[in-house]
């Protein structure tokens, strides 16, 4: 998967690294990117061109959420088992950094399962977060 399109691409010369200062969880998160084997989340606020590369900014995980910087190279650097390499999520478009907080997430999990009856934790809570 491509993980720097056009439209991608528009979006990060839109919000230069400082763009989105003071905002927090309600910057916008431009694109998502993600380890489809297991951990490390970066959902990216800011960029600026870098030479051929992009220097990305925002709130990231892997052993806890912090905000960081990365370069794109090294994003698509990563190899994984069984061949994969990071992903982007095609329905980030147009969300914000709350959307994706942990306990927003919980919260939503809490209420999905009120509604349905459900009982245990569902694999990957944060799928559900928008359907509740």
């Amino acid at each position: 998967m491509k993980l720097l399109t056009e439209d991608i691409i528009s979006q990060f010369e839109a919000h230069p690294i400082g763009s989105q200062d003071g905002k927090g969880l309600n910057a916008e998160v431009l694109v998502k990117y993600f380890n489809p084997c297991g951990s490390g989340t970066w959902l990216i606020t800011e960029a600026e061109r870098e030479g051929d590369d992009w220097r990305l900014y925002g709130y990231c995980h892997i052993f806890e959420w912090e905000w960081g910087y990365l370069l794109l190279s090294e994003l698509e650097s990563l190899r994984l088992p069984f061949g994969l390499s990071v992903e982007r999520d095609l329905y980030t478009d147009g969300k914000y950094l709350r959307i994706f907080s942990p306990k927003r997430r919980s919260d939503s999990w809490r209420r999905w399962a009120e509604k349905t009856g459900a009982t245990g934790m569902p694999v990957a809570p944060c799928l559900i977060a928008e359907s509740v």
